[in-house]
């Protein structure tokens, strides 16, 4: 007995107490693992944006690169991952930021 009820029934609703265990503990499971969700251009490119970027991201054949703006005098504007959500918004932003610091180091 548990608090004067039979140990696998609830009183107030008959469930399984066992079972409602295992029930939560899969809920929580599965919140645990849900994935975030998918990136888009537009989540990125306003990201980019606002962190002060005229350039947009773009997608080629089994990779990335950065268009408009300057990005037609950087030396190197591609991000060779396969799909969008291979990086995070910020390592998007930090992918921009390293190509377009590279371009104005060579430019001084």
């Amino acid at each position: 007995m548990f608090h004067g009820l039979d140990a696998r029934q609830n009183s107030s609703n008959g469930s399984n107490i066992n079972e409602l265990g295992a029930r939560k503990m899969v809920e929580k499971k599965a919140v645990e693992h849900k994935k975030p969700g998918r990136l888009t251009f537009r989540a990125v490119n306003a990201a980019l944006a606002a962190a002060g970027a005229a350039e947009v991201l773009a997608k080629g054949d089994g990779y990335f690169y950065f268009m408009e703006g300057d990005a037609h005098c950087w030396p190197a504007t591609m991000v060779y991952v396969t799909r969008l959500n291979d990086l995070t918004v910020e390592q998007w932003i930090g992918e921009w930021r390293s190509l377009r610091a590279d371009w104005l180091s060579r430019k001084s």
